[in-house]
Protein backbone atom coordinates (compact mmCIF):
# COMPACT_ATOMS: atom_id res chain seq x y z
CA UNK A 1 0.00 0.00 0.00
CA UNK A 2 1.68 3.43 -1.15
CA UNK A 3 1.64 6.32 1.14
CA UNK A 4 -1.88 8.34 2.12
CA UNK A 5 -3.92 5.39 1.44
CA UNK A 6 -5.94 4.32 4.11
CA UNK A 7 -6.19 0.66 4.95
CA UNK A 8 -9.68 -1.04 4.61
CA UNK A 9 -10.38 -4.45 7.24
CA UNK A 10 -13.01 -6.90 5.66
CA UNK A 11 -14.20 -9.32 8.10
CA UNK A 12 -17.55 -9.59 10.22
CA UNK A 13 -18.13 -8.49 14.03
CA UNK A 14 -15.07 -6.09 13.89
CA UNK A 15 -16.64 -3.21 15.80
CA UNK A 16 -16.61 -5.76 18.81
CA UNK A 17 -17.34 -4.26 22.41
CA UNK A 18 -14.94 -1.68 24.21
CA UNK A 19 -12.53 0.55 23.07
CA UNK A 20 -10.74 -0.44 19.06
CA UNK A 21 -7.26 0.01 17.86
CA UNK A 22 -5.44 -1.32 14.95
CA UNK A 23 -1.56 -2.72 15.88
CA UNK A 24 -0.10 -2.15 12.47
CA UNK A 25 3.83 -4.03 13.27
CA UNK A 26 4.48 -2.59 16.48
CA UNK A 27 2.68 0.68 16.17
CA UNK A 28 -0.71 1.19 17.39
CA UNK A 29 -3.62 3.49 15.49
CA UNK A 30 -7.20 4.61 15.61
CA UNK A 31 -8.91 3.46 13.39
CA UNK A 32 -10.79 6.29 11.29
CA UNK A 33 -14.00 4.16 11.23
CA UNK A 34 -15.65 0.87 12.54
CA UNK A 35 -17.90 -1.15 11.70
CA UNK A 36 -18.92 -4.71 11.94
CA UNK A 37 -18.23 -5.52 8.58
CA UNK A 38 -15.15 -3.36 7.88
CA UNK A 39 -12.43 -0.79 9.42
CA UNK A 40 -10.53 2.10 8.34
CA UNK A 41 -7.36 2.22 9.54
CA UNK A 42 -5.01 5.39 8.56
CA UNK A 43 -1.11 4.05 7.77
CA UNK A 44 1.09 6.20 10.61
CA UNK A 45 3.11 8.21 8.74
CA UNK A 46 6.45 7.00 10.44
CA UNK A 47 6.11 3.63 9.58
CA UNK A 48 8.46 2.36 7.24
CA UNK A 49 8.05 0.47 3.77
CA UNK A 50 8.00 -3.78 4.42
CA UNK A 51 5.70 -6.46 5.37
CA UNK A 52 3.31 -6.24 8.77
CA UNK A 53 0.77 -8.17 10.49
CA UNK A 54 -2.49 -6.02 11.15
CA UNK A 55 -4.76 -7.04 13.57
CA UNK A 56 -7.61 -4.93 15.51
CA UNK A 57 -6.76 -4.56 19.59
CA UNK A 58 -10.29 -4.46 21.65
CA UNK A 59 -9.94 -2.94 25.15
CA UNK A 60 -12.59 -4.63 27.57
CA UNK A 61 -13.84 -4.00 31.58
CA UNK A 62 -14.81 -6.66 32.96
CA UNK A 63 -15.68 -4.93 36.47
CA UNK A 64 -12.45 -3.79 37.95
CA UNK A 65 -10.41 -6.17 35.48
CA UNK A 66 -9.51 -4.56 32.14
CA UNK A 67 -8.93 -7.55 29.69
CA UNK A 68 -7.38 -7.27 25.55
CA UNK A 69 -8.64 -9.28 22.47
CA UNK A 70 -6.97 -9.33 19.49
CA UNK A 71 -8.30 -10.29 15.94
CA UNK A 72 -6.46 -12.51 13.86
CA UNK A 73 -3.75 -10.73 12.21
CA UNK A 74 -3.00 -10.50 8.37
CA UNK A 75 -0.40 -9.42 6.11
CA UNK A 76 -0.02 -5.47 5.33
CA UNK A 77 2.81 -4.37 2.97
CA UNK A 78 3.60 -1.40 2.82
CA UNK A 79 5.00 -0.12 -0.17
CA UNK A 80 7.54 2.48 -1.10
CA UNK A 81 7.42 4.26 -4.15
CA UNK A 82 10.67 5.47 -6.03
CA UNK A 83 9.71 9.65 -5.87
CA UNK A 84 12.11 11.02 -8.79
CA UNK A 85 14.99 10.25 -11.12
CA UNK A 86 17.34 7.69 -9.99
CA UNK A 87 20.95 9.43 -10.01
CA UNK A 88 23.97 7.29 -11.43
CA UNK A 89 27.05 8.19 -9.28
CA UNK A 90 30.55 7.05 -9.66
CA UNK A 91 30.11 5.76 -13.28
CA UNK A 92 33.10 3.26 -14.63
CA UNK A 93 33.60 1.65 -17.62
CA UNK A 94 35.40 -1.55 -17.70
CA UNK A 95 37.51 -2.88 -20.62
CA UNK A 96 34.95 -5.05 -21.64
CA UNK A 97 32.17 -1.84 -21.93
CA UNK A 98 30.12 -2.75 -18.78
CA UNK A 99 29.33 -0.58 -15.98
CA UNK A 100 29.76 -0.28 -12.23
CA UNK A 101 28.86 2.62 -10.17
CA UNK A 102 26.51 3.54 -7.36
CA UNK A 103 22.46 4.62 -8.16
CA UNK A 104 20.87 6.84 -5.72
CA UNK A 105 17.13 5.90 -5.68
CA UNK A 106 15.27 8.45 -4.07
CA UNK A 107 12.05 7.08 -2.09
CA UNK A 108 9.00 8.76 -0.77
CA UNK A 109 8.87 7.09 2.52
CA UNK A 110 12.32 6.66 5.00
CA UNK A 111 14.06 3.44 5.24
CA UNK A 112 15.68 2.35 8.45
CA UNK A 113 19.07 1.95 9.35
CA UNK A 114 18.71 -1.83 9.76
CA UNK A 115 15.99 -2.70 6.71
CA UNK A 116 17.48 -4.39 3.96
CA UNK A 117 17.11 -3.06 0.19
CA UNK A 118 17.76 -4.62 -2.60
CA UNK A 119 17.49 -3.39 -6.03
CA UNK A 120 16.14 -4.62 -9.30
CA UNK A 121 17.03 -3.80 -13.06
CA UNK A 122 15.28 -5.13 -15.76
CA UNK A 123 15.98 -3.96 -19.23
CA UNK A 124 13.90 -1.03 -20.87
CA UNK A 125 13.26 -1.97 -24.78
CA UNK A 126 15.39 -4.89 -25.22
CA UNK A 127 16.35 -5.45 -29.35
CA UNK A 128 13.72 -8.23 -31.41
CA UNK A 129 14.78 -11.70 -30.70
CA UNK A 130 17.12 -11.31 -27.37
CA UNK A 131 15.99 -11.96 -23.68
CA UNK A 132 15.43 -8.74 -21.89
CA UNK A 133 18.86 -8.36 -19.61
CA UNK A 134 17.72 -8.54 -15.68
CA UNK A 135 19.85 -7.53 -12.86
CA UNK A 136 19.84 -8.00 -9.02
CA UNK A 137 21.59 -5.99 -6.26
CA UNK A 138 21.64 -5.96 -2.81
CA UNK A 139 21.90 -2.59 -0.88
CA UNK A 140 24.82 -2.56 1.87
CA UNK A 141 23.67 -3.96 5.20
CA UNK A 142 23.15 -2.35 7.64
CA UNK A 143 22.40 0.82 5.30
CA UNK A 144 23.95 2.78 8.42
CA UNK A 145 23.00 6.75 8.87
CA UNK A 146 22.32 8.76 5.56
CA UNK A 147 21.85 11.93 4.99
CA UNK A 148 18.88 11.34 3.80
CA UNK A 149 16.90 8.44 5.39
CA UNK A 150 14.43 8.32 1.85
CA UNK A 151 17.12 7.95 -0.17
CA UNK A 152 18.61 4.24 -0.63
CA UNK A 153 22.20 3.74 -2.71
CA UNK A 154 23.01 0.85 -4.33
CA UNK A 155 26.45 -0.09 -5.57
CA UNK A 156 25.97 -2.19 -9.36
CA UNK A 157 28.87 -3.74 -11.03
CA UNK A 158 29.53 -4.83 -14.30
CA UNK A 159 26.40 -4.37 -16.09
CA UNK A 160 25.60 -4.03 -19.79
CA UNK A 161 25.16 -0.37 -20.69
CA UNK A 162 21.33 -0.10 -21.52
CA UNK A 163 18.57 2.09 -20.05
CA UNK A 164 16.35 -0.20 -17.32
CA UNK A 165 12.99 0.12 -15.21
CA UNK A 166 14.39 0.14 -11.59
CA UNK A 167 12.45 -0.89 -8.54
CA UNK A 168 13.17 -1.14 -4.95
CA UNK A 169 12.60 -4.17 -2.60
CA UNK A 170 12.95 -3.00 1.11
CA UNK A 171 11.92 -6.10 4.03
CA UNK A 172 10.40 -7.92 1.10
CA UNK A 173 7.71 -4.74 -0.69
CA UNK A 174 8.23 -3.39 -3.87
CA UNK A 175 8.22 -0.10 -5.32
CA UNK A 176 5.52 -0.63 -8.31
CA UNK A 177 6.33 0.25 -12.00
CA UNK A 178 4.63 3.15 -14.00
CA UNK A 179 2.35 2.17 -16.68
CA UNK A 180 2.10 3.59 -20.02
CA UNK A 181 0.06 2.23 -23.00
CA UNK A 182 -0.11 -1.22 -21.50
CA UNK A 183 3.52 -1.70 -21.44
CA UNK A 184 5.95 -0.34 -18.39
CA UNK A 185 7.36 2.78 -18.61
CA UNK A 186 9.61 3.43 -15.52
CA UNK A 187 11.12 4.82 -13.21
CA UNK A 188 14.44 4.21 -15.46
CA UNK A 189 17.60 4.85 -15.19
CA UNK A 190 20.14 5.03 -18.38
CA UNK A 191 23.39 3.16 -17.50
CA UNK A 192 24.53 3.56 -21.49
CA UNK A 193 24.53 7.02 -21.17
CA UNK A 194 28.48 8.79 -20.19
Amino acid sequence: MPRDHELVLVGSGLRGTGHVTARLGDLTQEPAAVGDTQAVVPVPEPLPPGVYPVRLVYGLRDGDEHRVVESNAVPFVRQPRIAGPVRVESRVVTGGGLVSATLAVPLDLPVGDEQRARLLLDELDPPAGRATRSYQFTAPYPLGERPDPKTVRVPVERVQPAKYLVRVQVDGAQSPLDVADGRFSGPAVDLAAS
